[in-house]
């Protein structure tokens, strides 16, 4: 009697409207054709949500049988899904929860989430390696192959001029090594992204269900700290190096190092459309159409870079001014 109870305190009405609705977010994005690009990063919101309003025990229950529910509605459909895949996208959801919860700066709770993401992630691999019984590092490679011989097909399918799919077929090897060099950043790059994205949305979820979430102030007004420019310019220079490995290291943090300042740059343009008094929806086409567009991107990181010189937003003018008052306060 008492079992059942427990029972029924775990799997309540709410409880089961979770699973349904992370289920139902599971299914969609395995269902998307840019499954491991752009449609993961919507798994973890109702995890991170669910897990946080109902506590660790249910919320874990709820990405466990969602998980469950939604492999085997996949076996039967004849889906394709990765389970090292879904666990490690689903598990953002209650880790994040656990690092919001501990009230950290944003720069803390990112790198905190992604730190501990990217260590199951790798740590997925490994059980994955041991269970087929070949080297962790192979399953890096067998992937990043896989990855690439699927995208020459999509290049196949999209009617390509022959004569370039010939080239890409040629060199698939050297293509699969350079990746693999990179492979670091890649990583870097997309756990970071992957966490700030889910970060930023479940501010705008709890706030507008009541629920309590860190308060990180005015991120228009966010930026990186000035002295990290100089590992920029140090990465920089290390491309002028005649060593493949010492030129492989520094492409690897110059990339992580511009994604950065791309962040930077996006606070810039939200400072911008604050002050302009833009309305959100404009904002949300806004952002749409920067993404949409890779130069913008790029243009976007280099003028993040420059506002370490310019300061844009006379943000060093501010904080002197605040200095003084208080010096003559005291």
């Amino acid at each position: 009697m008492a079992s059942s109870d427990g029972m029924k305190g775990i799997f309540g009405g709410e409880v089961l409207w979770a699973i349904a609705m992370s289920t139902l977010v599971f299914l969609a994005a395995s269902a998307t054709a840019t499954f491991i690009s752009f449609s993961v990063l919507i798994i973890p919101l109702p995890l991170l949500y669910f897990y946080s309003r109902l506590g660790r025990m249910r919320g874990a229950a709820v990405f466990l049988v969602s998980l469950a529910i939604t492999m085997a509605a996949g076996a039967l459909a004849e889906m394709v899904l990765s389970l090292r895949l879904l666990v490690l996208v689903g598990l953002a959801g209650p880790v994040l929860s656990e690092v919001i919860r501990r009230n950290l700066s944003i720069e803390r709770t990112v790198l905190g989430a992604s730190i501990v993401l990217l260590g199951l992630g790798v740590l997925l691999v490994v059980l994955d390696g041991l269970s087929q019984g070949v080297a962790p590092w192979t399953v890096f490679v067998d992937g990043v192959r896989t990855v690439v011989d699927d995208r020459i097909e999509l290049i196949k399918r999209l009617g390509i001029a022959s004569e370039q799919i010939q080239f890409i077929t040629r060199n698939v090897d050297l293509i699969v090594a350079t990746v693999l060099s990179l492979l670091p950043s890649f990583l870097g790059v997309g756990i970071l992204f992957f966490v700030w994205a889910n970060v930023l949305a479940g501010r705008v979820l709890f706030i507008r269900k009541g629920m309590w979430y860190p308060d990180y102030g005015d991120l228009s007004r966010w930026k990186l700290p000035d002295n990290l420019v100089w590992l920029f310019i140090a990465a920089a220079g290390s491309l002028l190096i005649p060593l493949w490995v010492v030129r492989i290291a520094g492409l690897n943090v110059l990339f992580i190092l511009m994604f950065a300042y791309l962040l930077q740059g996006l606070a810039l343009v939200g400072y911008f459309f604050r002050s302009k008094g833009i309305p959100p929806a404009l904002r949300g086409i806004g952002y749409l159409l920067i993404a949409a567009q890779q130069i913008m991107l790029v243009l976007l990181a280099l003028l993040g870079l420059i506002d370490v010189w310019a300061d844009f937003r006379k943000i060093r003018m501010t904080d002197k001014k605040k200095e003084s008052c208080e010096n003559e306060e005291e």
